[in-house]
Protein backbone atom coordinates (compact mmCIF):
# COMPACT_ATOMS: atom_id res chain seq x y z
CA UNK A 1 0.00 0.00 0.00
CA UNK A 2 1.12 3.46 -1.00
CA UNK A 3 1.08 6.25 1.87
CA UNK A 4 -2.05 7.33 0.62
CA UNK A 5 -3.75 4.08 1.22
CA UNK A 6 -3.91 3.43 -2.16
CA UNK A 7 -2.70 0.92 -4.69
CA UNK A 8 -2.79 1.30 -8.54
CA UNK A 9 -2.06 -1.54 -10.92
CA UNK A 10 -1.19 -0.85 -14.51
CA UNK A 11 -0.49 -3.31 -17.08
CA UNK A 12 2.03 -1.93 -18.97
CA UNK A 13 4.36 -2.75 -22.09
CA UNK A 14 4.43 0.68 -23.70
CA UNK A 15 6.12 4.02 -22.65
CA UNK A 16 3.62 5.46 -21.63
CA UNK A 17 2.69 2.91 -18.72
CA UNK A 18 6.57 3.27 -18.12
CA UNK A 19 5.79 7.13 -17.67
CA UNK A 20 2.55 6.70 -15.41
CA UNK A 21 4.81 4.73 -13.22
CA UNK A 22 6.75 7.22 -12.70
CA UNK A 23 4.30 9.82 -12.58
CA UNK A 24 2.82 7.51 -9.40
CA UNK A 25 5.97 6.88 -7.81
CA UNK A 26 6.14 10.71 -7.62
CA UNK A 27 3.32 11.70 -6.20
CA UNK A 28 3.34 9.09 -3.41
CA UNK A 29 1.33 6.21 -4.44
CA UNK A 30 2.31 3.09 -5.03
CA UNK A 31 1.49 0.92 -8.21
CA UNK A 32 1.69 -2.92 -9.13
CA UNK A 33 2.99 -2.93 -12.93
CA UNK A 34 2.28 -6.07 -14.76
CA UNK A 35 4.15 -6.65 -17.91
CA UNK A 36 4.55 -9.92 -20.34
CA UNK A 37 7.80 -10.94 -20.79
CA UNK A 38 10.93 -10.51 -19.27
CA UNK A 39 12.60 -8.00 -21.54
CA UNK A 40 9.44 -5.74 -20.64
CA UNK A 41 10.75 -6.21 -16.82
CA UNK A 42 14.09 -5.39 -17.65
CA UNK A 43 12.98 -1.99 -19.54
CA UNK A 44 10.99 -0.94 -16.94
CA UNK A 45 13.62 -1.94 -14.06
CA UNK A 46 13.30 -1.14 -10.22
CA UNK A 47 12.01 1.66 -8.95
CA UNK A 48 10.77 3.06 -5.73
CA UNK A 49 7.25 3.14 -5.54
CA UNK A 50 6.55 0.04 -7.72
CA UNK A 51 6.29 -3.60 -7.99
CA UNK A 52 6.79 -5.52 -11.10
CA UNK A 53 5.07 -8.57 -12.33
CA UNK A 54 6.14 -10.63 -14.93
CA UNK A 55 4.62 -13.03 -17.31
CA UNK A 56 1.00 -12.96 -19.20
CA UNK A 57 -1.89 -13.61 -17.30
CA UNK A 58 -5.45 -15.07 -18.40
CA UNK A 59 -8.43 -13.54 -17.18
CA UNK A 60 -8.84 -15.31 -14.33
CA UNK A 61 -5.29 -14.82 -13.28
CA UNK A 62 -6.21 -10.78 -13.70
CA UNK A 63 -9.49 -11.16 -11.35
CA UNK A 64 -7.78 -13.13 -8.86
CA UNK A 65 -5.03 -10.56 -8.82
CA UNK A 66 -7.03 -7.60 -8.84
CA UNK A 67 -9.47 -8.94 -5.37
CA UNK A 68 -6.22 -10.37 -3.66
CA UNK A 69 -4.45 -7.53 -3.58
CA UNK A 70 -7.33 -5.11 -3.21
CA UNK A 71 -6.44 -2.00 -6.12
CA UNK A 72 -7.89 1.15 -6.04
CA UNK A 73 -7.89 1.20 -9.67
CA UNK A 74 -6.50 -0.66 -13.13
CA UNK A 75 -4.66 1.17 -15.64
CA UNK A 76 -4.45 -0.43 -19.13
CA UNK A 77 -1.70 0.97 -20.85
CA UNK A 78 -1.12 -1.87 -22.94
CA UNK A 79 0.09 -1.62 -26.71
CA UNK A 80 -2.92 -0.06 -29.02
CA UNK A 81 -2.98 -3.03 -31.24
CA UNK A 82 -2.98 -5.52 -28.21
CA UNK A 83 -6.64 -6.06 -28.46
CA UNK A 84 -6.91 -9.06 -26.75
CA UNK A 85 -5.32 -8.15 -23.66
CA UNK A 86 -6.91 -4.81 -23.12
CA UNK A 87 -10.40 -6.89 -24.17
CA UNK A 88 -9.60 -9.47 -20.78
CA UNK A 89 -8.75 -6.81 -18.48
CA UNK A 90 -11.87 -4.70 -19.04
CA UNK A 91 -13.30 -7.79 -18.64
CA UNK A 92 -11.91 -8.77 -15.41
CA UNK A 93 -12.35 -5.00 -13.78
CA UNK A 94 -16.28 -5.12 -14.99
CA UNK A 95 -16.48 -8.75 -12.82
CA UNK A 96 -14.34 -7.76 -9.87
CA UNK A 97 -16.15 -3.86 -9.87
CA UNK A 98 -12.88 -2.17 -9.85
CA UNK A 99 -12.50 1.20 -12.14
CA UNK A 100 -10.80 0.65 -15.39
CA UNK A 101 -8.92 3.37 -17.42
CA UNK A 102 -7.78 3.01 -20.85
CA UNK A 103 -4.65 5.16 -21.53
CA UNK A 104 -4.87 5.44 -25.39
CA UNK A 105 -1.77 6.27 -27.43
CA UNK A 106 -2.19 8.89 -29.94
CA UNK A 107 -1.36 7.31 -33.24
CA UNK A 108 -1.50 10.19 -35.85
CA UNK A 109 1.04 10.15 -37.69
CA UNK A 110 2.62 12.45 -40.81
CA UNK A 111 1.79 11.06 -44.36
CA UNK A 112 3.42 12.29 -47.30
CA UNK A 113 1.15 14.05 -49.98
CA UNK A 114 1.60 12.54 -53.47
CA UNK A 115 4.44 10.78 -55.32
CA UNK A 116 4.71 8.62 -52.49
CA UNK A 117 3.40 4.91 -52.55
CA UNK A 118 1.57 4.22 -49.25
CA UNK A 119 -0.71 1.38 -48.68
CA UNK A 120 -3.39 1.46 -46.14
CA UNK A 121 -4.28 -1.94 -44.38
CA UNK A 122 -7.17 -2.88 -41.43
CA UNK A 123 -5.23 -6.03 -40.59
CA UNK A 124 -2.22 -7.48 -40.48
CA UNK A 125 -3.42 -10.13 -43.15
CA UNK A 126 -4.10 -7.49 -45.19
CA UNK A 127 -1.43 -6.23 -45.43
CA UNK A 128 0.61 -9.64 -45.84
CA UNK A 129 -1.20 -9.67 -48.95
CA UNK A 130 -0.42 -6.59 -50.11
CA UNK A 131 3.28 -7.37 -48.95
CA UNK A 132 3.21 -10.83 -51.32
CA UNK A 133 2.58 -8.92 -54.01
CA UNK A 134 5.83 -6.38 -54.02
CA UNK A 135 8.70 -8.00 -55.30
CA UNK A 136 12.39 -8.04 -53.95
CA UNK A 137 13.58 -7.66 -49.92
CA UNK A 138 10.59 -6.69 -47.66
CA UNK A 139 11.50 -4.63 -43.89
CA UNK A 140 9.19 -6.05 -41.43
CA UNK A 141 8.78 -3.72 -38.44
CA UNK A 142 5.76 -5.29 -36.77
CA UNK A 143 7.97 -7.60 -34.06
CA UNK A 144 7.83 -10.96 -33.79
CA UNK A 145 3.92 -11.26 -32.50
CA UNK A 146 2.25 -11.54 -35.78
CA UNK A 147 5.79 -12.83 -37.43
CA UNK A 148 3.97 -16.50 -37.94
CA UNK A 149 1.03 -14.79 -39.92
CA UNK A 150 3.11 -12.72 -41.74
CA UNK A 151 5.66 -15.93 -42.76
CA UNK A 152 2.96 -18.23 -43.87
CA UNK A 153 0.81 -15.21 -45.77
CA UNK A 154 3.81 -13.73 -47.70
CA UNK A 155 5.34 -17.71 -48.02
CA UNK A 156 9.42 -16.33 -48.52
CA UNK A 157 10.88 -16.46 -45.45
CA UNK A 158 14.31 -15.65 -47.50
CA UNK A 159 12.95 -12.57 -48.60
CA UNK A 160 12.10 -10.77 -45.14
CA UNK A 161 13.65 -8.82 -42.73
CA UNK A 162 12.95 -8.34 -39.35
CA UNK A 163 13.17 -6.20 -37.13
CA UNK A 164 12.49 -7.25 -33.34
CA UNK A 165 13.23 -6.60 -29.80
CA UNK A 166 16.31 -8.35 -28.65
CA UNK A 167 14.67 -10.91 -26.57
CA UNK A 168 14.96 -14.46 -26.40
CA UNK A 169 11.58 -15.00 -27.23
CA UNK A 170 11.56 -12.48 -30.12
CA UNK A 171 14.56 -14.43 -32.00
CA UNK A 172 12.77 -18.27 -30.88
CA UNK A 173 9.65 -17.06 -33.27
CA UNK A 174 12.28 -15.57 -35.95
CA UNK A 175 14.27 -18.67 -36.46
CA UNK A 176 10.86 -20.99 -36.05
CA UNK A 177 9.41 -18.81 -38.89
CA UNK A 178 12.81 -19.39 -41.05
CA UNK A 179 14.16 -16.07 -41.29
CA UNK A 180 17.66 -16.50 -42.21
CA UNK A 181 19.64 -15.12 -39.29
CA UNK A 182 21.48 -12.49 -41.03
CA UNK A 183 18.19 -11.17 -42.12
CA UNK A 184 17.71 -10.47 -38.21
CA UNK A 185 17.98 -7.50 -36.50
CA UNK A 186 17.32 -7.33 -32.91
CA UNK A 187 17.34 -3.57 -31.52
CA UNK A 188 15.44 -1.67 -29.04
CA UNK A 189 14.00 1.86 -30.28
CA UNK A 190 13.50 4.23 -30.41
CA UNK A 191 15.13 4.64 -34.14
CA UNK A 192 16.36 7.91 -36.20
CA UNK A 193 15.04 8.48 -39.72
CA UNK A 194 18.66 8.32 -40.62
CA UNK A 195 19.26 4.59 -38.91
CA UNK A 196 16.24 3.79 -40.88
CA UNK A 197 17.62 5.11 -44.27
CA UNK A 198 20.92 2.99 -43.66
CA UNK A 199 19.40 -0.25 -42.87
CA UNK A 200 17.05 -0.14 -46.08
CA UNK A 201 19.80 0.53 -47.81
CA UNK A 202 21.76 -1.97 -45.93
CA UNK A 203 19.08 -4.82 -46.78
CA UNK A 204 18.19 -3.66 -50.00
CA UNK A 205 14.11 -3.12 -49.08
CA UNK A 206 11.99 -2.77 -51.65
CA UNK A 207 9.28 -2.18 -48.82
CA UNK A 208 8.95 -2.08 -45.41
CA UNK A 209 6.23 -2.60 -43.15
CA UNK A 210 4.72 -1.04 -40.24
CA UNK A 211 2.37 -0.43 -37.50
CA UNK A 212 0.30 2.77 -37.02
CA UNK A 213 1.87 3.68 -33.55
CA UNK A 214 2.47 7.10 -33.45
CA UNK A 215 5.38 9.11 -32.24
CA UNK A 216 5.93 7.32 -30.18
CA UNK A 217 6.27 4.09 -31.93
CA UNK A 218 8.60 5.76 -34.58
CA UNK A 219 6.17 6.11 -37.69
CA UNK A 220 7.00 8.98 -38.51
CA UNK A 221 10.83 8.29 -38.84
CA UNK A 222 9.78 5.06 -40.67
CA UNK A 223 7.70 6.76 -43.32
CA UNK A 224 10.24 9.54 -43.97
CA UNK A 225 12.71 6.90 -44.57
CA UNK A 226 11.11 5.36 -46.74
CA UNK A 227 10.25 8.11 -48.84
CA UNK A 228 13.79 9.04 -48.85
CA UNK A 229 15.22 5.95 -50.41
CA UNK A 230 11.79 5.78 -52.49
CA UNK A 231 10.22 2.42 -51.83
CA UNK A 232 6.67 2.05 -50.79
CA UNK A 233 4.90 1.81 -46.68
CA UNK A 234 2.22 -0.92 -45.85
CA UNK A 235 0.76 0.12 -42.67
CA UNK A 236 -1.61 -1.45 -40.21
CA UNK A 237 -3.97 0.64 -38.72
CA UNK A 238 -4.32 1.30 -35.30
CA UNK A 239 -7.34 -0.60 -34.17
CA UNK A 240 -8.79 1.69 -31.38
CA UNK A 241 -9.61 4.22 -34.19
CA UNK A 242 -11.92 2.10 -35.36
CA UNK A 243 -13.53 1.46 -32.06
CA UNK A 244 -16.54 3.75 -30.70
CA UNK A 245 -15.79 3.31 -27.35
CA UNK A 246 -15.67 6.41 -25.79
CA UNK A 247 -13.32 5.64 -22.47
CA UNK A 248 -10.14 5.97 -24.70
CA UNK A 249 -8.21 8.58 -22.07
CA UNK A 250 -5.29 11.01 -22.73
CA UNK A 251 -2.15 10.57 -20.49
CA UNK A 252 -3.87 13.71 -18.82
CA UNK A 253 -6.66 12.60 -18.59
CA UNK A 254 -5.99 9.03 -16.98
CA UNK A 255 -4.63 11.41 -14.02
CA UNK A 256 -7.45 13.47 -13.49
CA UNK A 257 -9.21 10.17 -13.45
CA UNK A 258 -6.49 8.54 -10.87
CA UNK A 259 -6.95 12.05 -9.22
CA UNK A 260 -10.34 11.90 -8.60
CA UNK A 261 -10.77 8.34 -7.42
CA UNK A 262 -7.59 8.24 -4.94
CA UNK A 263 -8.10 11.89 -3.76
CA UNK A 264 -4.39 12.07 -4.51
CA UNK A 265 -4.76 15.57 -6.04
CA UNK A 266 -1.03 15.89 -6.87
CA UNK A 267 -1.61 12.68 -9.69
CA UNK A 268 -3.39 16.09 -11.67
CA UNK A 269 -0.93 17.88 -14.21
CA UNK A 270 -0.43 21.55 -12.70
CA UNK A 271 -1.46 23.67 -14.66
CA UNK A 272 0.52 25.91 -15.99
CA UNK A 273 0.71 29.74 -16.28
CA UNK A 274 1.74 31.42 -18.99
CA UNK A 275 2.76 35.28 -19.16
CA UNK A 276 3.06 37.55 -22.71
CA UNK A 277 5.28 40.18 -22.54
CA UNK A 278 6.07 42.90 -26.01
CA UNK A 279 8.06 45.13 -25.59
CA UNK A 280 7.36 46.63 -29.58
CA UNK A 281 10.05 48.28 -31.01
CA UNK A 282 11.71 49.63 -27.84
CA UNK A 283 13.57 47.96 -24.85
CA UNK A 284 12.41 46.68 -21.85
CA UNK A 285 12.09 50.25 -20.46
CA UNK A 286 8.39 50.28 -22.42
CA UNK A 287 7.38 46.86 -20.54
CA UNK A 288 4.53 47.35 -18.60
CA UNK A 289 4.39 47.94 -14.86
CA UNK A 290 3.18 44.40 -14.15
CA UNK A 291 5.71 42.92 -16.94
CA UNK A 292 8.58 44.64 -14.86
CA UNK A 293 7.37 43.54 -11.31
CA UNK A 294 7.09 40.23 -12.96
CA UNK A 295 10.40 40.11 -14.15
CA UNK A 296 12.14 41.64 -11.19
CA UNK A 297 10.33 38.46 -8.48
CA UNK A 298 11.69 35.90 -11.54
CA UNK A 299 15.35 37.45 -10.45
CA UNK A 300 14.74 37.36 -7.74
CA UNK A 301 13.81 33.93 -6.98
CA UNK A 302 17.04 32.92 -8.66
CA UNK A 303 18.89 34.07 -5.80
CA UNK A 304 22.00 36.38 -4.75
CA UNK A 305 25.44 36.28 -6.08
CA UNK A 306 27.71 35.18 -4.05
CA UNK A 307 30.40 38.54 -3.32
CA UNK A 308 33.68 37.54 -4.87
CA UNK A 309 36.32 36.63 -2.67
Amino acid sequence: MSEYGTEILIFAGTTEGRELAEHLAGAGVHCTVSVATEYGAQILGPGKGRTVLQGRLTQEQMEFLIREEDFTCVVDATHPFATEVSAQIRKACEETKVPYLRLARDTEGELPDGGFGIYEAASMQEAAKILRGIPGNLFLTTGSKDLPLLAEEIGEPQRLYVRVLPSVESLRICMECGIPAGHLIAMQGPFTQELNVDILLQTGARAVLTKESGKVGGFDEKVAAAKEVGIPVVFVRNPEKESKDSDLLSFEEVLERLAKITGVRALAQPEREYVMVAAGPGDARHLSEEAREDSALRRSSRGRRRPAS
